[in-house]
């Protein structure tokens, strides 16, 4: 009885301790994910360009810049926090043509 019981009480344990390993990972995921995402300032002025084509040609590169530089600097939330308002300006950027 006590032999069954003991061994009862190993696989529940190590159960749960795998259940909780894979929950661990689940929200690290989610939360590097939400690193990429962007982020509205405060004064929520968008990135502007003379011209289409300038936007066309500049936009995607800044974004993929700033990821990375978001990667790089994970560890710095005040960091991230503005890069993420950076990436939020180039993704709602506007043409204002020059007169």
């Amino acid at each position: 009885m006590k032999k069954s019981f003991l061994l009862f009480s190993a696989f529940m344990t190590f159960s749960l301790l795998g259940l909780s390993q894979n929950n661990t990972n689940v929200s690290v995921k989610k939360s590097t994910e939400t690193i990429y995402t962007s982020l509205k300032p405060s004064d929520a002025s968008p990135a502007t360009f003379s011209s289409q084509e300038e936007l066309d040609m500049k936009v995607k590169a800044k974004k993929s810049a700033i990821q990375d530089q978001i990667t790089l600097n994970k560890e710095n939330p005040k960091t991230v926090k503005h890069l993420r308002e950076e990436l939020w300006r180039f993704e709602n950027a506007v043409v204002i043509p020059v007169k």
